[in-house]
């Protein structure tokens, strides 16, 4: 089945098709091996107080409404607090240079309330995307260190270019991963160096891999302001970096000089981005290099980055040794049941598998979570978590003209990772499906019959003013326990 005939077929029958979908999913999930342990977790607000100066005298009502927060918390069974670890606030003053003053408070109230601790290791910025409530860029030296490195010409080559022209500050881009890896570990090093002593109140340490610390492209972010929800998103492949690997890349796989091809492109060069979408080239056999190339550069670095994590915290001298390591891949539902547009400017799935609607091939998932269960299969290797999004959405959210079918895709991937052994956990993708008893019906359902071991939710001072949020959540953890 085409993607084209897939997207007409949902067009005709929407309904019906989502229904047998979901249905299929559900029977697959419910085969798969056994689960652990249930936790509900939450999320912390992005910053209590002033996060630059965390004794600040006009944050202290901020930190006493936390502290209540997290005694809410505690008296409706939540296990752990998820917290980011902002790159930019930590090394932020200068490379090497390290402040945890903020972080030292932040996990002594967490571990006061009796609660664990799941930081995350932010290496994206904090401004830029949905629910947003803060500016934390990352770290400015970063742009400009490694000039004069391996082809690092200007502070611009680091970062993303997309088919707009538009540069995106947020993260570095995949294709300077292995330049600037060094950096990262440094964090890493610093982290496990300064909370040693606290490795027995950390459940999960988890390692931001992109915006908004999902495996993703930047493909819907604000840098581009025409590319979000429910757009196809805009391809990310155009830096000085991007091009020479892609280049590499089809000079391997073709044996094409470097001066025939190239990424899709604004203005030169066939074809342009938009007719690559809108002429269905993405299924041709221009396109399915390009998206082999596309998802390989993302997943490639996404083991990287993991596994120096596991080399750092799972070293036979590290406090933090045996302690799960998890990382966030996002629920882009949209655009699925039309053309599945918007997970490929995202770098999640690709069209070399043929038909993305079959679940042998996870319906085209079985690549990303391959390397969860690639990294975990190493020897002597902790558990790699993948913690999926959009748990508490439906097939059809918004109209047929989004193309919507988040409910499949929670069951889809839920599946695939149970097929593959990969641990996985879920997470809402928007705090106002907090407020929601339908969303609560649709995270029950996935916890329920797929094999989501854990549910994380967004956020923690949500939950605290929604009354059916706490009456939901209370409910789901009880039916439970062990």
């Amino acid at each position: 089945m085409t993607i084209q005939f897939f997207g007409c077929l949902f067009r005709l029958f929407p309904v019906v098709l989502a229904t047998l979908l979901t249905s299929t999913a559900e029977l697959r999930a419910q085969t798969s091996a056994a689960q652990t342990t249930f936790a509900g977790n939450v999320m912390a607000p992005l910053a209590v107080g002033d996060i630059r100066d965390p004794d600040a005298v006009g944050s202290q009502a901020e930190w006493s409404k936390f502290r209540k927060q997290l005694q809410l918390m505690k008296n409706l069974g939540v296990v752990a607090v998820t917290t980011d670890i902002w790159w930019g606030i930590v090394e932020g003053k200068g490379d090497d240079q390290f402040d945890w003053r903020y972080y030292d408070k932040l996990s002594d109230e967490i571990i006061r309330a009796g609660l664990k601790w799941v930081p995350i290791l932010s290496f994206h910025q904090c401004g830029g995307n949905v629910g947003d409530t803060c500016d934390i860029p990352i770290p400015d030296w970063i742009w400009t260190k490694h000039i004069g490195t391996r082809g690092i010409t200007s502070a611009d080559d680091l970062k993303y270019l997309s088919e707009s022209g538009n540069l995106s500050l947020e993260v570095v881009s995949v294709w300077g991963t292995s330049i600037v890896i060094a950096d990262y570990a440094d964090v890493m090093r610093a982290f496990q160096a300064h909370f040693a002593a606290k490795a027995g109140a950390i459940a999960e340490i988890n390692v931001s891999l992109g915006p908004a610390g999902e495996l993703r492209y930047p493909s819907y972010n604000s840098h581009d302001s025409d590319s979000g929800y429910p757009t196809r998103g805009r391809l990310q492949s155009y830096s000085k970096l991007a091009r020479k690997s892609f280049n590499d890349f089809m000079v391997k796989r073709r044996g094409f000089t470097t001066s025939e091809f190239e990424p899709p492109v604004r203005s030169a060069g066939p074809p342009l981005a938009e007719d690559f979408f809108n002429l269905k080239l993405t299924a041709s056999e221009f396109g399915k290099d390009f998206f082999d190339w596309y998802s390989d550069s993302l997943l490639d670095h996404g083991r990287l980055v993991l596994t120096e994590s596991i080399r750092i915290f799972n070293s036979s001298s590290s406090a933090f040794r045996g302690i799960d390591i998890g990382a966030k891949i996002p629920g882009v539902h949209w655009r699925m049941a039309i053309d599945r547009s918007a997970e490929l400017s995202a770098g999640l799935i690709r069209t070399s598998l043929g038909d993305l609607g079959d679940p042998a091939r996870g319906h085209g998932y079985q690549s990303i979570l391959q390397v969860f269960k690639d990294l975990q299969g190493t020897p002597g290797a902790p558990r790699i978590v993948a913690h999926f999004t959009c748990l508490e959405m439906s097939n059809g959210d918004g109209g047929p003209s989004v193309g919507s079918m988040a409910k499949a895709l929670v069951f889809w991937v839920a599946a695939e990772a149970a097929r593959l052994g990969v641990p996985i956990k879920g997470e809402n993708a928007l705090a106002g499906g907090v407020y929601d008893s339908s969303a609560w019906d649709n995270m029950e359902n996935a916890i329920q019959w797929a094999s989501y071991e854990g549910l994380t939710v967004l956020r923690m001072n949500d939950i605290a003013s929604s009354p059916i949020g706490q009456t939901r959540f209370r409910e789901l953890i009880q039916k439970r326990a062990p």
